[in-house]
């Protein structure tokens, strides 16, 4: 897999529950990811989300890739926005 289409792997499962439920949505303001090994084609992968801490209309998020064998093969932080004229 090539690092564009990891980093797009780590990028969705950001959008955590906390965020879903929101009456307004979060734009993605920054992300730093790395991928630890290759990943590998053809085999299951886990990608997975989970908030981090949230302050006014600003939530912190992490996301990982794992493999089957629950190995870590990326990882990645995030910072979603609410617009400022969504924030009420």
């Amino acid at each position: 897999m090539t690092p564009e289409i990891a980093w797009g792997a780590l990028d969705c499962p950001s959008y955590v529950p906390a965020l879903w439920d929101a009456d307004v949505p979060s734009l993605l303001a920054w992300m730093h990811a790395e991928v630890l090994e290759p990943i590998p084609l053809g085999e299951p992968i886990v990608a997975t989300g989970w908030p981090l801490s949230a302050e006014g209309r600003k939530t912190y998020t992490g996301s990982a890739l794992l493999g089957a064998d629950g190995r870590l093969l990326g990882r990645a932080r995030h910072l979603w926005v609410q617009p400022r004229a969504a924030a009420g």
